[in-house]
C-alpha cells in the first residue's frame, strides 16, 4: 500500500461520504476500495498479492477466540500455509489508513475433483473448473460490525467477473451458524445441499453464480459482529 493511497484515503474520508475509488492491482485489473462515510471507519480494501503472514496470524487469532471450534475448520497442520501457497488462492484485504489488517477473504481453487463443492451442485461435471471456494472469511474483533467481510466478498466477485474464467463461488457454513448463513443468503447464495465435510463436520453447502453483478453490501446488511464469525468457513 503507497503513501499516494493513503493520502488519497485522507482526503474522501474529509469528504465525508461513502465512496469507491478504482485502483490497479499488480496484473493490472482494477478493483474498488471502499471507505467509510461519516461517522464510520475508514478501511482500505484491495487484493493482497504476497507476504501472507499477516493474514494466517489473523485467521489464527479468530479461530482460537471461536467458542465453536467446529465452526471453522483450520486445525488441520499446514493447511493455512498449503493454501496460501498456491498461487491460484485470491486474497482480499480490509486495512486501516495506517496499514494494520482487519478482515481478510480467502477464495481457492479446489485442486482436485474430490475437492470440488460443485459435485453437490447439478452442475455437470465439465463446469466444475469454474467453482472456486470461498474458503474463509474473518475479521478482527476490534473491526467487527462495519460489513467488512460482506465487502470483501463483493470485491472477490467483482475482481472475478472481470477475470471471466470463474462463474461460480461455493461456500461451507455450519448449519449452526445462523447468523453467518443468513449472511450468505443476503450477498446471493443459494444453500444447495447439507452434508458432512473437513472429517466429517456437518456443513451447508452454498453456490452462487456470479456472472451477473448484484446490488453490493453497503447498506450495512452483511453483519460481521462478533455473533457470527467467521462468516464463511471451510
Amino acid at each position: 500500500m503507497t503513501n499516494k493511497r493513503f493520502q488519497t484515503a485522507q482526503k474522501v474520508q474529509a469528504v465525508k461520504e461513502s465512496v469507491t475509488i478504482q485502483y490497479q492491482n499488480e496484473d493490472g485489473s482494477s478493483s474498488g476500495s471502499r471507505y467509510g462515510g461519516e461517522g464510520e471507519p475508514m478501511f482500505v480494501l484491495q487484493r493482497r498479492t504476497g507476504a501472507y503472514s499477516a493474514v494466517s496470524a489473523l485467521i489464527q487469532q479468530v479461530w482460537e477466540e471461536l467458542p465453536h471450534k467446529d465452526w471453522f475448520a483450520i486445525d488441520e497442520p499446514g493447511y493455512l500455509s498449503h493454501i496460501l501457497s498456491l498461487q491460484s488462492t485470491l486474497v482480499f484485504e480490509a486495512c486501516t489508513p495506517e496499514g494494520k489488517l482487519a478482515a481478510v477473504c480467502v477464495l481457492v481453487q479446489p485442486e482436485t475433483e474430490e475437492e470440488n463443492l460443485g459435485q453437490y451442485t447439478d452442475l455437470p461435471r465439465g463446469e466444475w473448473h469454474q467453482v472456486m471456494h470461498v474458503d474463509m472469511a474473518a475479521t478482527l474483533p476490534a473491526y467487527r460490525g462495519h460489513s467488512l467481510q460482506g465487502r470483501l466478498m463483493d470485491d472477490a466477485e467483482n475482481f472475478l467477473r472481470q477475470k471471466k474464467d470463474t462463474q461460480y463461488l461455493m461456500a461451507t457454513v455450519h448449519p449452526d451458524n445462523l447468523p453467518s448463513r443468513r449472511s450468505m443468503e443476503k450477498l446471493g447464495y443459494t444453500c444447495v445441499a447439507q452434508t458432512t465435510l473437513y472429517g466429517g463436520l456437518p456443513r451447508c453447502v452454498y453456490c452462487k453464480r456470479i456472472s451477473a453483478p448484484h446490488q453490493g453490501v453497503d447498506d450495512g446488511s452483511i453483519d460481521d459482529s462478533a455473533e457470527s464469525v467467521p462468516c464463511v468457513a471451510r
